[in-house]
């Protein structure tokens, strides 16, 4: 076992389109931020001076189970981040996901789904296929001189981690509610196609100032 630095939190849902709008009015933003949300588990990775150095995955939260050895084997989570001497300290979230392709692969048969495979292999205590599985960032929270950076936004927030070579999950910046709607009607269309399974679309104002408030 071991505690996250940063608690953990989960998602609300909104199970219809009048339910987002409903919540998107009550909002004082109008740029939303869209991205897949990947059927997968949820940890964090915690690096020092450049270092990963602790993965953890959610668990409830605040007490997860810690998988760092099995961490450094996952696609698109660098052992090391940083450029030149400067290393990145700090913690990113990300989402540990059996592709379609890896679960294929390891599984021609399909007979187990690929979030129940992936939660077993990421879990495994010889690190069995570890390297099967891939990491998609999607939060991150960086020290800068001592003291955690502010971001302004979750545009930025992506960038940046794309920046520091972290797989970023795929996403769009809306202008507003309706392209938002529009976003995820069509991540609805093309979600037999993806090449990862998900549970729906995460949706969050794209001004943290107005997700604080």
């Amino acid at each position: 076992k071991a505690r996250h630095s940063i608690p953990m939190g989960s998602q609300s849902k909104v199970n219809s389109e009048t339910e987002f709008i409903a919540w998107a009015q009550k909002s004082e933003g109008s740029a939303i931020h869209a991205s897949l949300k990947g059927d997968g588990a949820s940890a964090a990775a915690y690096y020092q001076q450049g270092r990963l150095v602790q993965a953890i995955s959610r668990g409830d939260g605040t007490i997860g189970e810690d998988i760092t050895a099995n961490a450094m084997r996952f696609k698109g989570l660098p052992a090391w981040v940083g450029m030149g001497d400067q290393g990145f300290t700090g913690a990113v979230r990300f989402e540990v996901i059996l592709t379609v392709d890896d679960w294929t692969a390891i599984d021609p048969s399909r007979s187990k789904n690929p979030r129940n495979a992936g939660n077993g292999i990421m879990g495994r205590k010889n690190g069995h296929q570890s390297d099967c599985l891939t990491a998609f960032a999607f939060d991150i929270d960086e020290t800068v001189q001592g003291q955690s950076y502010r971001f302004k936004t979750e545009a930025e927030k992506a960038q940046r981690l794309s920046e520091l070579g972290f797989n970023v999950i795929s996403q769009r910046l809306c202008s507003a509610a309706d392209e938002a709607i529009a976003y995820f009607r069509q991540i609805e269309r093309e979600r037999e196609r993806l090449p990862l399974w998900i549970d729906g679309v995460v949706l969050k104002m794209n001004d943290l100032d107005v997700q604080d408030r």
